[in-house]
């Protein structure tokens, strides 16, 4: 009589190395969207760090009306547009807008912030 052979056939090892197969292409589909998350907090963090600073402005100093723009860390470009809340109001209350837009390089990410600022204007603190 024949004896049961001891170990796996060849069918059985192909299976477990398919399934073992899909398993690393699963955990590196996973590996990969986790660092391309950590790199776009990374850039989100520095886009709202970078536009929190350009908000500042007016708490030390007068603000102005005007758009100004440049480039901080990392590449990312900002923009920052002051004005006047309401002409009439804002002259006499100092109500002003403030708008912080960055765009962080090679993505379609815009980070936008707006605040609304009391401070007196330029012609006002002469």
């Amino acid at each position: 009589m024949n004896e049961p052979r001891a170990g796996f056939t060849l069918v059985e090892a192909l299976v477990a190395l398919a399934m073992l197969a899909a398993g690393l292409v699963l955990v590196q589909q996973i590996y990969r969207n986790s660092m391309r998350a950590d790199l776009a907090a990374e850039q989100m963090n520095a886009a709202l760090w970078l536009a929190d600073r350009q908000m500042a402005i007016g708490v030390a100093s007068p603000l102005s009306p005007g758009i100004d723009a440049g480039e901080g860390a990392n590449g990312l470009t900002w923009r920052r547009n002051t004005r006047l809340a309401d002409p009439l109001v804002g002259q006499s209350h100092g109500l002003w807008i403030i708008e912080v837009e960055v765009r962080a390089p090679q993505s379609f990410r815009t980070t936008r912030l707006a605040t609304f600022r009391l401070g007196p204007s330029t012609e006002e603190a002469r």
